[in-house]
């Protein structure tokens, strides 16, 4: 009776076994990038910020869900002669778009991710963007790759700012702005890169 019970508790124990688990992978800031850019009448502007820091989950090579957070005060310009960087990125930092003095950190927690066949991308994401203490879902594109110890996405947000309260010369708010209007969707491109 004894060996039975001994021969069913090692029975129990190899299939859980081999059920698989989920790992975290810690995104690796260092290898990683946001892109952002803007549109207005005259033109587009573009620029970085920096992650700082998350993780994501995998279960069976899959990505499964995840979270990460950015850092609002990191925000940079990179298509300006330098000479007119600095005030293009403390308007983007005022309470006019950002207010990273208030809200110094924006995150974005995956709650879905649905395969998609063929193209450019394999993977629809679904989560919940917060920006300036609001909270919106979204979903997007993007190409995942995991392996047993490293993990790499790209994906490409379009987000509506006027949803998280950043009206500065939108059309849809004001109309007497002219050349000076900003289309009120500008476009993340997220290069993530983690590892267990």
């Amino acid at each position: 009776m004894q060996q039975r019970l001994i021969s069913l508790a090692f029975l129990v124990l190899m299939v859980h076994a081999g059920v698989s688990q989920t790992d975290t992978f810690r995104i690796d800031n260092g290898l990683s990038k946001l892109e952002w850019y803007g549109t207005k009448v005259t033109g587009t502007n573009q620029g970085l910020i920096a992650l700082r820091g998350g993780e994501v989950w995998i279960k069976d090579a899959q990505l499964i869900g995840g979270s990460f957070e950015v850092d609002m005060q990191s925000i940079t310009d990179t298509d300006l002669p330098k000479a007119y960087r600095p005030k293009l990125e403390e308007h983007l930092k005022s309470a006019d778009f950002f207010d990273v003095e208030a809200y110094p950190i924006s995150q974005f927690f995956i709650k879905k991710v649905t395969p998609i066949e063929g193209g450019k991308f394999n993977a629809q994401i679904t989560g919940d963007l917060t920006i300036k203490g609001i909270t919106k879902e979204i979903s997007f594109p993007a190409k995942v790759k995991a392996s047993a110890t490293k993990f790499a996405a790209y994906g490409e947000m379009t987000i509506d700012r006027t949803r998280f309260d950043i009206r500065y010369g939108s059309k849809s708010f004001f109309d007497d702005w002219g050349d000076r209007t900003i289309e009120n969707d500008f476009r993340l491109e997220v290069s993530l890169a983690a590892k267990r």
